[in-house]
């Protein structure tokens, strides 16, 4: 679980308008301080508010991100987030 969640922060941070640094930030504050059963949750809510594409992603599609990159491979979470977005 730890491993996925670390590989789905390396994978998300590398995106073109997120911020590595502010998302491990608000990420380690998150583990913290709530609960480890929750990192999902604490993950989606460090990387809302950053523009990816030049667009603020919901909450529910951030969601899908993270448990795509978990889920995926490289080249296959990139075509995942790609689609993703276009909506």
């Amino acid at each position: 679980m730890t491993s996925n969640y670390q590989l789905a922060v390396a994978k998300l941070s590398e995106t073109e308008g997120i911020s590595r640094t502010d998302v491990v930030d608000k990420v380690k504050h998150h583990i913290v301080n709530g609960a480890w059963e929750d990192q999902r949750k604490g993950l989606v809510n460090a990387l809302y508010g950053s523009e990816i594409d030049g667009k603020v992603i919901d909450r529910r599609r951030l969601g899908s991100l993270v448990d795509s990159a978990i889920k995926y491979i490289d080249y296959q979470f990139e075509r995942k987030m790609k689609r993703t977005l276009e909506y």
